[in-house]
């Protein structure tokens, strides 16, 4: 059954507060502002993360989750509830969000949005406007929420005085002809107070990039307090002396309750080869949090004066395995978007490396070279290959001649 134009009779005023949309008379306390749009919020079968129903726009009536990219729409679905103790409070729920991604409009084009409205406020539904206007009473509890892959789950903090307030999922469109074949889908609501105490929200684990040895890399770690209380960081320590903070912290260092946040650089310095693990722990008035740390620690390969540096390509014999250059490893290239980043070897006359540079751009030009002349000076460890003839090594990618398309690498 729709719900459109119905008013609730009752506020939700108990916590946890939940809805899975499976109860119809809960169903019946949420208000569906949909107007004469086109595209509207339902409550049916037609897409859920769990149970038999969920909250969802469509286009035909409920049957499915579609919306019509021809068509602007502005719509609200809400929940009236009432605050009876101050306090901190999340608001979390499952989303599936495809809706589009327009980059000539700055970002998203059809998304939802979940708001935090005053009591006394109504949203309105709008079919004709092009762009958007958001009240500033409007708290906003997420991101633009669009171009998701599958279900996600998003959680919104707020301190809140006792009082009345309105829980608003916003689908908007722009009716610009394009889109995707899903819009919104909400399900799993839930409205919580959380304890006047904090609460640690980090990730388990943090990686660095291979690293030489002596050298050092570093990566981000953000720590979000999701407790209603204050986080008092005393203290950071490391495991592995390998591990430390990039930069000097003064403790106690404090993140707001409520969905503060604070990031911290943390420096990998690997003193050998291989994989390098620790652990990072975070002393707090909260438990204590560990994460773990890997990288992987390298030095440089030295080339001895014995390897052959020299090669003109000129021998080369297409009825042999790696056309005869036997010294030489040849891998496949990788596509970096509609043409694959290579070099080639050819025997038609082209732009030529002379082979004492040769770099592969991942960025699709026509072609890359290097070239140096008599006059150049080059270290002597270097031979320069010869600067003209028919059987040269360069690097093309966007070109429609017959070439043997392979790509190097020296052992």
């Amino acid at each position: 059954m729709s719900l459109l134009g119905f008013s609730p009779t009752a506020h939700a005023q108990t916590y946890p507060y939940f809805c899975g949309f499976e109860d119809d008379a809960e169903n019946a306390q949420w208000t569906l502002v949909n107007g004469n749009c086109a595209n509207q919020w339902y409550i049916g079968t037609a897409a859920k993360h769990e149970g038999e129903k969920g909250l969802y726009i469509t286009n035909d009536g409920g049957a499915t989750t579609g919306y019509d990219t021809y068509s602007n729409s502005t719509v609200y679905a809400y929940r009236t509830f009432e605050i009876t103790e101050a306090g901190a409070y999340s608001f979390s729920f499952d989303c599936y969000v495809q809706g589009e991604i327009d980059a000539w409009f700055g970002g998203a084009a059809d998304y939802a949005h979940a708001y935090l409205i005053p009591g006394d406020e109504t949203p309105q539904a709008d079919s004709q406007s092009y762009w958007l206007m958001i009240p500033e009473s409007y708290v906003s509890l997420t991101e633009d929420l669009v171009g998701q892959t599958g279900w996600e789950t998003k959680t919104g903090f707020q301190n809140l005085d006792p009082g009345t307030y309105k829980l608003a999922f916003l689908w908007y469109n722009n009716g610009n002809l394009s889109g995707s074949d899903k819009g919104a889908m909400i399900d799993n609501v839930k409205i919580e107070k959380l304890a006047n105490e904090p609460n640690v929200s980090v990730a388990t684990s943090l990686e660095f990039p291979l690293t030489e040895v002596g050298a050092s890399a570093t990566a981000t770690l953000t720590v979000t307090n999701t407790g209603g209380g204050d986080l008092n960081i005393s203290g950071i320590t490391f495991s592995n002396p390998d591990f430390e903070l990039a930069d000097a912290v003064e403790f106690p260092d404090v993140i707001a309750s409520v969905g503060g946040e604070k990031s911290y650089k943390i420096k990998f310095t690997p003193s050998s080869e291989g994989e390098i693990t620790g652990t990072m722990t975070i002393q707090s008035n909260a438990p204590e949090t560990v994460v773990s740390l890997s990288g992987t620690g390298f030095t440089h390969i030295e080339i001895t004066d014995e390897a052959p540096l020299f090669e003109d390509f000129n021998n080369l014999d297409e009825s042999q395995p790696n056309m005869g250059l036997t010294p030489w490893t040849l891998k496949a290239g990788y596509a970096t978007g509609s043409w694959a980043t290579q070099w080639l070897v050819g025997t038609d006359s082209f732009y030529a490396c002379d082979g004492t540079a040769l770099k592969a751009e991942t960025y699709p030009t026509t072609s890359y070279y290097e070239s140096f002349d008599a006059s150049t000076s080059l270290p002597t460890e270097w031979v320069v290959a010869r600067s003209s003839g028919t059987d040269q090594l360069f690097d093309c990618r966007r070109s429609r001649y017959r070439w043997f398309e392979c790509c190097f690498r020296y052992t």
